[in-house]
């Protein structure tokens, strides 16, 4: 068996055993659905800020319910690229220090660059699952954001929109991919 083979069997691997990441998809449907509703509420920009920033916290319990409900185990270990799998997601922790300095010098901004880090962020799982639906919604998710600041003038509500568009989009075509 060549190295290519070897290294396709432990991607299909793992895109079956974690069912192409359908936990945390279906986790941030739901955290992205809070912080739609934390974008409405007549709060003060800081509170706000603070309230999407920490509904990241939500990710890991909220995926381990789904994980159980899906009967996917999260904590598979058994395929060496499972770290890889671990690396992309915790990259993004180390690019919330930007959304962290916005928020103390350019508040308006925390929303916007999360959204968009919260794109970019899905990409490498296109490779991970053999999926190109991350793919098409990673770059979706981070050129709609952009485009709608730029044309709609940071209408702050329609960034989260923009999410719940992408994520549920992902999560209904990694489902037909999951039947394939």
């Amino acid at each position: 068996m060549n190295i290519n083979t070897s290294l396709q069997v432990l991607l299909n691997d793992i895109a079956q055993k974690q069912k192409k990441g359908l936990p945390f998809i279906m986790a941030s449907i739901f955290i992205w659905g809070v912080i739609t509703t934390i974008t409405l509420l007549p709060l003060d920009l800081m509170i706000k800020n603070i309230g999407i920033l920490s509904c990241g916290a939500l990710l890991f319990p909220v995926s381990i319910l789904c994980a159980k409900i899906l009967k996917v185990d999260l904590f598979y270990k058994e395929n060496p690229l499972i770290n890889g799998l671990l690396i992309a997601t915790n990259n993004q922790i180390l690019y919330l220090i930007i959304c962290i300095l916005l928020l103390i010098k350019a508040p308006m901004w925390v929303l916007p660059v999360y959204a968009i880090i919260y794109g970019a962020h899905l990409l490498p799982y296109s490779f991970f699952y053999q999926s190109k639906s991350y793919r098409f919604s990673s770059i979706f998710i981070c050129i709609a954001i952009l485009i709608s600041i730029i044309f709609f003038h940071l209408h702050i509500i329609i960034v989260p929109l923009i999410i719940e568009v992408g994520v549920l989009f992902l999560f209904l075509m990694l489902k037909k991919e999951i039947k394939s």
